[in-house]
């Protein structure tokens, strides 16, 4: 049961932080579409690997708004467990940044900034899930 409190433990910078991530995956989305298509035309991409990319390309989005909303909800609600969850949910995430990064076929320049972008929000992230989950933990001792 969770104890009523009259201090508020959620954080701001916290907060803020999930929901610029948020905005920037959109846009992150958006141009990896735009390049997938650019390299299925110019390049000789096989199959396979295309078929590969494509439910990346699916999945990945879907992960990163769960992960998102779970960070929100726990931070928003200050719980403990949905902060478990996206920390748990950081990890396939931060794999599908290095896939992009180091193990897809072919890597553009402009991919490399746009992952390091999105895999410094998530270290951010991590940092403030850990504090929080310590401090909320502590409030409902």
């Amino acid at each position: 049961m969770i104890k009523p409190s009259s201090q508020i433990l959620s954080s701001t910078p916290f907060q803020m932080l999930l929901y610029f991530h948020g905005w920037y995956d959109l846009i992150f989305i958006i141009i990896t579409l735009i390049l997938y298509i650019y390299k299925a035309v110019s390049l000789p991409y096989p199959a396979l690997l295309a078929l590969e990319l494509c439910f990346l390309l699916i999945a990945a989005p879907l992960l990163e708004w769960a992960r998102l909303y779970l960070g929100t909800r726990g931070n928003l609600t200050e719980q403990v467990l949905p902060l478990i969850f996206f920390l748990v949910l950081c990890v396939p995430t931060i794999m599908g940044h290095v896939y992009f990064l180091a193990w897809q076929a072919y890597v553009l320049q402009i991919e490399i900034p746009m992952n390091a972008i999105s895999l410094l929000f998530l270290l951010a992230e991590l940092i403030f899930a850990i504090i929080y989950i310590i401090v909320f933990q502590r409030s409902n001792l």
